[in-house]
């Protein structure tokens, strides 16, 4: 549990801003409907619990199978890395800096791109540390994240100063 507490916290957050989300769809009888805040916040509690099973496992490493702590950290780190973008986008929208030609979009979505093909052909560089408290993975992959998470929140910030005088 004390690996857990983190991840607990964090989830009992998200469910409840998810919950008032929800309830405040249905109290204005509003069609649910896609929306990138909504997309965001799935995302986020699906990538919550993959943490939540990847720090089981990297503590558990003994006893849980190489490909399953494999599998799970791929898929949280591409996980992290989706949430990353869709904030982006999410900020982007807010701003009405969304890109409107293709071109764009594809510029944009680039380095989630590149990020996800590095990330999945460099798994096998993932390393499991062993710490005081608890046990934790480094490597390219984790790496990757961080660079990715640089970019798209720099993009982010940069549209969303830009746009500051023109944002309700």
């Amino acid at each position: 549990m004390l690996h857990y507490k983190l991840q607990i916290g964090c989830l009992v957050i998200l469910c409840y801003v998810a919950f008032v989300y929800l309830r405040e769809v249905r109290l204005y009888r509003q069609k649910l409907k896609k929306t990138y805040f909504g997309e965001l916040l799935m995302l986020a509690i699906v990538s919550l619990v993959l943490d939540m099973a990847t720090v089981y496992t990297v503590n558990h490493l003994e006893t849980v199978p190489g490909w399953v702590n494999a599998v799970l950290h791929a898929l949280f780190l591409s996980s992290i890395d989706a949430v990353i973008f869709f904030f982006c986008l999410y900020i982007l929208k807010t701003a009405g800096s969304l890109p409107r030609t293709t071109w764009k979009r594809v510029v944009l979505a680039t380095p989630f791109v590149i990020n996800e093909v590095i990330l999945f052909a460099c798994m096998g560089q993932l390393e499991y540390r062993i710490g005081e408290t608890t046990n934790y993975s480094m490597g390219i992959p984790a790496y990757t994240c961080f660079v990715v998470a640089f970019i798209y929140i720099m993009i982010a910030n940069v549209k969303f100063v830009h746009k500051w005088k023109y944002i309700e």
